[in-house]
Parts: C-alpha cells; structure tokens; sequence
C-alpha cells in the first residue's frame, strides 16, 4: 500500500487494494468452511 498519498489517484489505488485484499480473504474463509465449500 502506498502510504502518505495526497493524490486522488493514490487514494484510489490505496482502497482498490485494500478491497482486493478483503475479498481474497473472505473467500478463503469461506472455502476453509466445509459446508460452503461442498456447494
């Protein structure tokens, strides 16, 4: 992540990022659990 960005851009690169990351996440806690992962 692009720390201390004052441009719009930046700030827009920083919460897509971070977005990605979230949902990365979140589907590998879904996958880990059995139930979801079967369906």
């Amino acid at each position: 992540m692009v720390f201390h960005t004052d441009t719009l851009a930046g700030r827009r690169f920083d919460k897509i990022v971070l977005l990605i990351i979230l949902a990365s996440l979140v589907t590998v806690i879904l996958d880990s659990i059995d139930e979801v992962h079967q369906s």
